[in-house]
């Protein structure tokens, strides 16, 4: 697996001006150091450096020995044309224009452009991607709570949700160190909504509206996973079933999407026994495949649940 990827640039500043819009946009992190900047993705990361100056004289092309070119994967069609057009708007030199959007090849839709120092950057959209229509931004449920598209005003709720052990046991990404850590998740969580990355709503309930809790789906051309956080204070009431069965409901009902998928740990029976309500089938024990940053130790045995149309379609009425 590829950790990080390290480039010398010619002008730092001018290439942090190209590339970091991109790489938020692509739902990349930024990373300023004192040396150079890094982009963030999971585990991986692409470093830029300030080439030094008795270097600069050389430049830079891509048909020498070394790097060709950088491709990025993106959410949707819908995406990669709006990428594109903000190249354009920018100024940016974009590559193979009188064969768009499939310069690469029949049914392979991507936009090509150069940065700074002519480094071709390639964004492509998921094979077979037909780009969803955004989701409705209010969902009401049976019980009367509602969820509500995700906002950065609901830090300090989310906030007291996940400030909670037993509440991240389970979960794939670290207990929150304080209010900061999710005001980053969110304000990077409005702007993938935007993309169509990913979709996350708040599950509020009621008459004060409180927040208790999160979900969201992503979608990956014909596929999509989700996952969901409820306050301690909220459980057992039913409240992450209505809410993961609106989800899904509207996933269903999005024809491209045959199959949506979900992850739990093995020991986490309470989201198993959810999933398996919800009409996913365990597909498998992935061995030692999650790390749980709040249980500590090394990676654990992980469950695939998941729901096929095929197979939904066949089931008896």
């Amino acid at each position: 697996m590829l950790h990080h990827v390290e480039l010398y640039v010619g002008d730092l500043q001018r290439s942090t001006a190209f590339w970091t819009p991109l790489m938020q946009a692509l739902g990349w992190q930024v990373q300023p150091w004192s040396g150079g900047v890094n982009y963030l993705h999971r585990d991986h990361y692409l470093c830029f450096l300030q080439a030094p100056a008795e270097h600069l004289a050389a430049g830079y092309h891509r048909q020498r020995i070394g790097l060709n070119h950088l491709a990025f994967q993106a959410a949707s069609r819908a995406q990669v044309d709006a990428l594109r057009d903000r190249a354009r708007a920018a100024g940016h030199t974009l590559l193979y224009e009188d064969r768009y959007p499939f310069a690469g090849g029949p049914g392979y839709y991507a936009m090509y452009c150069e940065d700074p120092d002519r480094i071709k950057v390639e964004v492509v959209a998921p094979d077979g991607d037909e780009a969803l229509p955004q989701p409705p931004e209010g969902l009401e449920l049976a019980s009367g709570a509602r969820l509500r598209r995700v906002a950065l005003a609901d830090t300090a709720a989310l906030f007291a949700a996940a400030d909670d052990a037993e509440v991240m046991r389970h979960l794939d990404w670290p207990r929150p160190t304080g209010p900061q850590d999710v005001s980053r998740h969110l304000a990077a969580a409005v702007r993938d909504w935007d993309a169509g990355r990913e979709f996350q709503w708040v599950i509020v309930e009621g008459r004060d509206g409180a927040v208790v809790g999160t979900i969201s789906c992503r979608p990956h051309g014909h596929e999509a996973d989700f996952g969901y956080l409820l306050a301690r204070g909220a459980w057992g009431r039913g409240l992450a079933f209505e809410a993961a069965g609106a989800v899904l409901a509207w996933l269903r009902s999005q024809p491209q999407i045959v199959r949506i998928r979900a992850t739990a740990d093995v020991d986490n029976l309470r989201s198993r026994r959810l999933l398996e309500r919800l009409g996913l089938e365990l597909e498998g024990v992935m061995r030692r495949a999650t790390r749980r940053p709040n249980l500590g130790g090394g990676p654990r045995d992980t469950t695939l649940y998941a729901w096929v149309r095929e197979d939904a379609r066949r089931a008896p009425e």
